[in-house]
């Protein structure tokens, strides 16, 4: 499968708080090669939201298999896709201009980077829900909470004037970022983020 990405506002409580009470323990017919992204990415999705709720942990995999999921299923107006070899050499070039606590290394980790993001009790009696930001393997997930997006949007503006910067942070902003990122600040609740996934199997 080539390079693909997704930028989307994810709100993981209410995606597993929709699913909980459906029937997912049965599945669709088996994947194969022919296959399409919709196809794998509702099964990977309907898969990640049953590892979610039996263990209370979405990790890099899930949350990327779950943006996927929310993406093919809800609302296509909070999320901008991306794909192709141009495409991620234009991500990487940005990934790179993430200094340490920076709000792009948030959107954008670098590989190996891991941490886990406490967004509080889901379902009655299931306990804390937490949520792995990071890269690993063909796996990227970036999440940036509400009150982070500010900061975000100033280092994209910034992006699109400094004298190296090719342009990089207007061209994200332009190619659907600013109405999301826009979007996000009407959300303050726990487990709602801008969250950027994207994975290749090369």
């Amino acid at each position: 499968m080539p390079w693909r990405a997704l930028l989307r506002l994810v709100d993981f409580p209410a995606i597993l708080t929709h699913w909980a009470s459906a029937d997912l323990t049965s599945g669709g017919p088996e994947l194969d090669a022919q296959a399409t992204h919709e196809s794998r990415g509702a099964e990977f999705g309907r898969k990640a939201i049953l590892r979610v709720l039996s263990t209370g942990r979405a990790t890099i995999p899930d949350v990327h298999d779950l943006a996927w999921f929310d993406h093919g299923s809800a609302s296509q107006e909070n999320g901008t896709a991306w794909g192709g070899d141009t495409d991620r050499n234009f991500f990487e070039a940005l990934r790179m201009t993430g200094m340490p606590n920076s709000p792009m290394r948030r959107l954008l980790p670098h590989l190996g980077e891991s941490d886990w993001i406490d967004i509080g009790p889901i379902l009655p009696g299931k306990g804390q829900v937490r949520v792995e930001r990071g890269a690993y393997g063909p796996c990227s997930v970036g999440l940036v909470k509400p009150p982070e997006v500010r900061d975000l949007m100033r280092y994209l503006t910034f992006y699109s004037t400094g004298i190296d910067s090719q342009n990089i942070g207007y061209n994200l902003l332009a190619a659907g970022a600013k109405s999301i990122l826009a979007r996000m600040a009407v959300f303050r609740r726990p487990g709602v983020f801008v969250a950027f996934v994207s994975s290749d199997s090369e």
